[in-house]
Parts: C-alpha cells; sequence; structure tokens
C-alpha cells in the first residue's frame, strides 16, 4: 500500500482530500508504542501520512524524490530493523542448537555449544523440552 502513497503528494483535489482525511482519522489514534510494527494500523497511517507531506521528500536529480521520514519515525524504523536482526540471530542460533542436538554430531560445534550456554544463561530465554531422542543420547 504504502508504494502507492507517493502518487497522491500533488496539489489537487483527490490528493488533497486524501491529505485531510488521513489527517483526520490520525487525531483520533492513540500514538503507536516502540513495539508497533507494519501491523499496526497506528503506525502505517502515520507512515502514509508523513509520506504524503511534500516537506518530506528531498529530490536525489533527475526529477526523482527520496523519502526522508521525520526524525521520531527514522529512529523508529532503526529500532524495527535492530529488533529485526536479532530476531534473525536468535532464530539461526535456535536452528543450530536444534540441529546439534537432533543430528548425528556434524552440527555440534563449539561455536554452537557457546551460542547454546550463552542463550541458557539469557533471562528471556525459553528453553525448549528436549525431544526423547536428543535425552537418549
Amino acid at each position: 500500500m504504502l508504494d502507492i502513497v507517493p502518487n497522491y503528494m500533488g496539489d489537487d483535489a483527490i490528493a488533497n482530500r486524501l491529505r485531510e482525511q488521513l489527517g483526520a482519522a490520525i487525531e483520533n489514534l492513540e500514538p503507536y508504542e516502540p513495539y508497533s510494527n507494519w501491523g499496526d494500523a497506528r503506525f502505517i497511517a502515520r507512515c502514509a501520512n508523513n509520506m504524503l507531506q511534500r516537506s518530506n521528500w528531498t529530490d536525489i536529480g533527475e526529477g526523482k524524490l527520496a523519502y526522508q521520514p521525520p526524525a521520531d519515525e527514522a529512529a523508529h524504523f532503526a529500532a524495527m530493523e535492530e529488533k529485526r536482526g536479532e530476531f534473525l540471530r536468535s532464530t539461526e542460533i535456535e536452528a543450530r542448537i536444534s540441529l546439534a542436538m537432533g543430528g548425528e554430531g556434524e552440527h555440534a560445534t563449539a561455536s554452537t555449544a557457546r551460542d547454546a550456554v550463552s542463550r541458557a544463561a539469557s533471562p528471556t530465554t525459553v528453553i525448549p523440552m528436549l525431544s526423547n531422542r536428543a535425552r537418549r543420547g
């Protein structure tokens, strides 16, 4: 959806009405939360509204524009990307640990063991139950 928003940055009746209605709708929304993402209408609505403001776009030459989000939105994007990276790293570690526990040993490396110990020591880690095969050794 957001990729069509720049089509409505003009100064015409439809674009002006869209900006007016979206701005009015946002006034009735609660602020988005630090955990808000692309699944949160409060966040999406504000991003779309910001994208509809010509002042948030810079000319990058040859008649092309680049979106420059306001500082608070840019910080939220950075936080979202950091959380995504943490999730990917966590998923990769969990997969390696699972392969090491359930495999024939080829995935059981010193690096995986260090990651497993570090993960187990983390106060936010949920350690899955070992399968019967992994418990038998």
